[in-house]
Order: structure tokens, then C-alpha cells, then sequence
């Protein structure tokens, strides 16, 4: 993934799946505030990722299930996300839950806004 806003910020999170000595899948959040979700100071999910030869093989989950309860040991109960539209059924299936509508993000397509109680 590319460095994006709010990578190198002392509260962003990091989490990345290895096999061997090569990383296969990861995970960033970063301390971010959403105007949908009042009274929170919730982590936004920013970037995940897993190489195409490894997917299927539940390590998106295990990353993100790793990475919740870390976030959630550390007294934090709350994560959003913006999500690709191709990846709406993997997040659902993580127990997030849809609040409006797609919207557009330019030059990279339809998303849908995600959310999850931890």
C-alpha cells in the first residue's frame, strides 16, 4: 500500500500477515474522526490488503480480527471504513454495518461507508 495522510501519526496502527519471511496481507488505521458518527474518536480502517496468491485463505480475516482486538484492549470500541464496492461482502461478513449510500472516490470508484462497534 502507499503511504497515505496519517501513516506516520504516533496513534496509527499497522498490522501485516507474514508467511516465511514474506509479508502476504496488511492493515492500517489511523485516529480519524468521521461527521456521521458524533460523540466518537473512532479508528478509520484505511488501507488492507492481501496478494492475490494468498486470498481465499481467511488471512484478511485473521488480520482484521487481530487488529480489532487490539484496538479493543487498548479502549477503543469503535472502527469505520470507506469500503470498495467489490469488498462490501467481505466487510459484512466481518460483522460491519452499511450507513447510506455508494458514493464516488475519483479515480478509484464506488464505495460505501462502513462501520463497526468493537
Amino acid at each position: 500500500m502507499k503511504p497515505v495522510r496519517g501513516d506516520n501519526e504516533e496513534s496509527s496502527l499497522h498490522f501485516s500477515a507474514r508467511l516465511d519471511q514474506y509479508v502476504v496481507g496488511c492493515v492500517s488505521f489511523i485516529k480519524n474522526e468521521h461527521p456521521r458518527f458524533k460523540n466518537k474518536f473512532p479508528y478509520q480502517l484505511r488501507g488492507m490488503a492481501v496478494s492475490q496468491e494468498h486470498r481465499g485463505l481467511n488471512i484478511g480475516t485473521q488480520l482484521l480480527s487481530f487488529a480489532e482486538s487490539y484496538i479493543k484492549s487498548n479502549g477503543e470500541n469503535f472502527i469505520w471504513c470507506n469500503v470498495r464496492q467489490s469488498a462490501i461482502p467481505f466487510y459484512e461478513k466481518q460483522g460491519f454495518f452499511s450507513l447510506g449510500s455508494l458514493f464516488e472516490i475519483k479515480a478509484i470508484g464506488p464505495h460505501l461507508l462502513m462501520f463497526k462497534n468493537l
